[in-house]
């Protein structure tokens, strides 16, 4: 075997070698949902975080009398756009709404689009307005 090709392969397999290296040591995709509360003027402090008493309505509702809290945005990167997606942007919400003492979200900017990477990813976007409702004095 000549020099020159014995070179050849051995730089070769070398290269193999640090490629397959750096796609097994590359990290996995893990996304998260992520979100922020950002309360109104002289909002009023949550009192007993609740979940399951958080409305989600879309804009253009007719809401009885309410108060307003503030602002909620939650974005939730994936590989997939469905229904668990989806499922998991709402329950931050909730979560968020729940702890600034809300009781309703009325949704502006809501759904998911595609981006144009290698893979695609989705992003899934909720925001809207936080409401609580009125007390009677």
């Amino acid at each position: 075997m000549s020099e020159n090709l014995y070179r050849t392969l051995l730089c070769g397999g070398v290269a193999l070698l640090v490629v397959f290296g750096t796609i097994l040591t590359m990290p996995r995709l893990h996304f998260v949902a992520r979100g922020i509360f950002l309360p109104a003027v002289n909002a009023p402090q949550g009192i007993h975080p609740n979940t399951q008493g958080v409305k989600i309505v879309e804009a253009g509702a007719l809401l009885p009398p309410f108060e307003p809290l503030g602002w909620v945005s939650v974005q939730y990167h994936t590989i997939a756009a469905d229904w668990a997606t989806e499922h998991t942007v709402l329950r931050k919400v909730r979560a968020l709404v729940a702890d600034a003492g809300g009781h309703l979200v009325l949704v502006t900017v809501g759904g998911h689009t595609l981006s144009s990477t290698p893979k695609p990813l989705a992003s899934q976007v909720l925001q809207g307005y936080v409401y609580r409702e009125q007390e009677w004095n």
